[in-house]
């Protein structure tokens, strides 16, 4: 189990150290990676591109047992990005903020965070990336909810073509592969971070 959270304690300089590595961490993964993975077309690349960050993130809350501490990362991580772009895109900058909002928020339902709690942040930050674009293009952009919903249909069916036709377990794996991820995600973040706090304490 993780150690227990210091809600009211302040952030170390080494904290801090910390929280700036971890967010440039996944700034590389948002940016490097993620281009790679845009690029070859992988299958559900957002999900594992949050996955991926929120192992980072996660991980880093389980080395500093702090409440904020992966939404600071996350903050990094969104600062970062804008200036590895250059450009003001407000999608995936959002993106990145509410992940690690949703992770820490689960997080803060439990005084001492064990596996369970990592593995339950883990997949409710990563089902945003099935929410996101819901409330970015069928929302905020006017597309609509029912554009969307077609739109998510036709990429879960190209990524799983044998289940193409069976519109509601297309559904079902659309949301259950970013939820998996997620888990996987949070399970590996806190057992890493509990055994690198533990090393760096003696």
């Amino acid at each position: 189990m993780a150690a227990g959270d210091s809600a009211g304690a302040h952030f170390s300089t080494r904290d801090l150290v910390y929280i700036a590595v971890l967010g440039a961490a996944w700034g590389l993964v948002e940016t490097s990676l993620g281009t790679y993975l845009h690029a070859l077309r992988v299958p559900f690349r957002g999900a594992l591109l949050t996955a991926l960050g929120l192992l980072v993130a996660l991980c880093g809350r389980a080395l500093i047992p702090r409440r904020g501490t992966v939404v600071m990362i996350g903050a990094v991580t969104a600062a970062l990005r804008l200036l590895a772009v250059g450009a003001v895109l407000l999608s995936p900058l959002a993106a990145i903020l509410i992940e690690s909002l949703l992770a820490e928020l689960v997080l803060w339902a439990w005084s001492r965070p064990g596996r369970a709690a990592f593995a339950l942040a883990g997949a409710t930050g990563t089902l945003w990336t099935v929410v996101h674009p819901f409330v970015t293009q069928g929302l905020v952009a006017g597309s609509g909810l029912i554009a969307v919903y077609g739109w998510l249909i036709d990429s879960t069916a190209r990524a799983l073509p044998l289940l193409a036709g069976l519109v509601w377990l297309l559904v079902v794996c659309a949301i259950a592969i970013p939820l998996a991820l997620g888990i996987v995600a949070g399970l590996l973040a806190h057992d890493l971070g509990t055994r690198l706090q533990e090393r760096l304490a003696h």
